[in-house]
């Protein structure tokens, strides 16, 4: 926690923070603690939920929208990806080019 609070705290040229969360489980003590310390940097934080080919279409939305309300984050703050299949994976790269200022 120490190091990562520093880091956070020496990189003022950080633009934000993407953050890999695996879509098939529910946050931990130890995710919460780290959306909190996220938070508190001020940095905008993406939440990249891994693994999407893992759950089913059906269950792909509901599963992004439980866990940006149990870390406490805006749904445009939370993505699905998964590198199996493909889904997230552009939308993932322009989300990342747009916040450090590049054109999309």
């Amino acid at each position: 926690r120490a190091l990562i609070t520093r880091y956070l705290r020496e990189r003022p040229n950080l633009a934000g923070v993407v953050w890999l969360l695996d879509v098939r489980h529910q946050p931990s003590q130890d995710d919460l603690e780290m959306q909190d310390l996220l938070v508190s940097s001020g940095r905008p934080v993406l939440a990249v939920l891994t693994k999407g080919d893992k759950v089913t279409r059906s269950a792909q939305a509901a599963r992004t929208r439980a866990l940006a309300a149990a870390l406490g984050l805006h749904e445009d703050q939370v993505q699905l990806t998964s590198t199996k299949s493909g889904t997230g994976i552009a939308e993932l790269a322009d989300s990342i080019i747009a916040a450090v200022g590049g054109e999309k």
